[in-house]
C-alpha cells in the first residue's frame, strides 16, 4: 500500500508552499511562468514558442494556513460538475485532509 499525505505531512506542506509560491510568481510575471515551462526537464518542458501561447491556469492562494483550501469554493465546483456534467452528489470534505480544509468551512 502506498503512503498517503498523513504519513508525510512535511512533504505535503512543502508541496503546498511550492504551489502557492509558483502561483504568486505566475500572477505577476507571465515571462517567469513561460521560462519555467521552458526550463522543465524532458519530457515535460516545452519550446519558448509553445510557452508563449499556452493558457495559464490559476490556483487561488489561500489566506489561511499553508495548504488550507476554501472548502465552500471547492464544493461549488463539485455542485457545478454535478449540475452540468452529471457527476454524482458528494461532499468535497470527504476528499480533504482535516488540516487542508480549514479555510472557508
Amino acid at each position: 500500500m502506498t503512503a498517503g499525505p498523513a504519513e508525510h505531512p512535511r512533504t505535503l506542506a512543502a508541496f503546498y508552499r511550492a504551489l502557492e509560491q509558483g502561483q504568486r510568481i505566475a500572477d505577476v510575471s507571465r515571462a517567469a511562468a513561460e521560462q519555467a515551462m521552458v526550463d522543465m526537464p524532458a519530457p515535460f518542458g516545452v519550446s519558448a514558442e509553445t510557452a508563449a501561447v499556452m493558457a495559464l491556469d490559476s490556483y487561488p492562494v489561500s489566506t489561511g494556513p499553508v495548504g488550507s483550501v476554501d472548502k465552500i469554493r471547492l464544493q461549488r465546483v463539485v455542485d457545478v460538475m454535478r449540475q452540468f456534467l452529471g457527476f454524482g452528489k458528494f461532499d468535497i470534505g470527504s476528499m480533504l485532509m482535516s488540516s487542508a480544509s480549514s479555510a472557508g468551512g
